[in-house]
């Protein structure tokens, strides 16, 4: 018996731990599919990725725990970028 008016994602969260005593890196997925991912270069210095559908793509970079530029993509090519001063 299938209810056809109920609809359930499927959200899902991996932690990697790379660097020691440090953060784990971060994935998160809808059904499978990957929306959101934070990988660490060390403790203060990271990278946010964000996913959505239509091959845009947001990169958020960290350096020494500031949010210095984004980086936005269009199927795989750099559309445009903000600097944070």
């Amino acid at each position: 018996n299938q209810n056809n008016n109920y609809y359930s994602d499927v959200l899902k969260d991996v932690y990697e731990y790379k660097i020691k005593g440090g953060m784990p890196d971060y994935y998160y997925y809808e059904n499978d599919v990957l929306r959101m991912k934070t990988i660490y270069s060390n403790e203060d210095s990271y990278v946010t990725t964000f996913y959505f559908d239509g091959g845009f793509v947001v990169d958020s970079v960290y350096e020494n725990a500031t949010h210095t530029k984004d980086i936005f993509y269009s199927n795989g090519n750099i559309i445009r970028q903000k600097v944070y001063e």
